[in-house]
């Protein structure tokens, strides 16, 4: 655990962040600058190639995204939802110049209990039993509305630390 610091100790900190990050801007303006010629050459340099190629290129992207959605379609038609199981897991195409696509079912799960069935299932009220449960805001105001809920709502709140570099005057107004 870090050393707890005095206010004063705290304050230079502070004040040595805000002169490295002032320091790193005024770097990465100097960096910047120097690249802008490069990447504005650049950029003009390869007008001609994308004005050439980009008209070629759409017509195929628009192709691939509709295969994909054909592909999946057909993939996932045969996924059963309340097993996992697909009945296609995985499907090869025939090789093309070296190289073989594939397509996969990627199963993903989440794990979650009823709750109808759990408070039926566990008949002992204890502490470590109302542990166990806890109520989504949303669906509960949807329910009882927001004021019922906000009168059994419990906050909890956390602490984060946001770092800003203001200019003087922004300081001065927000006195």
């Amino acid at each position: 655990m870090a050393k707890e610091l005095s206010k004063k100790a705290a304050q230079e900190l502070l004040t040595e962040l805000g002169e490295r990050l002032v320091e790193r801007a005024a770097l990465d303006a100097a960096r910047q600058e120097q690249i802008a010629p490069i990447t504005k050459r650049y950029q003009k340099a390869c007008e001609p190639i994308d004005a050439e190629f980009n008209p070629k290129i759409a017509p195929v992207d628009a192709r691939i995204k509709d295969l994909k959605q054909q592909l999946e379609a057909y993939l996932k038609a045969g996924f059963d939802a309340k097993t996992g199981a697909a009945k296609i897991g995985q499907l090869v195409g025939v090789p093309a110049e070296g190289k073989e696509m594939v397509a996969a079912v990627k199963v993903s799960s989440q794990r979650f209990l009823d709750p109808e069935k759990f408070c039926a299932a566990i008949k002992e009220r204890t502490k470590d039993f109302w542990d166990c449960l806890s109520v989504g805001i949303a669906k509960a105001e949807k329910f009882i509305g927001a004021n019922r809920v906000n009168a059994l709502a419990k906050t909890d709140y956390k602490a984060s630390v946001v770092f800003e570099l203001r200019e003087v005057e922004e300081l001065e107004e927000a006195a």
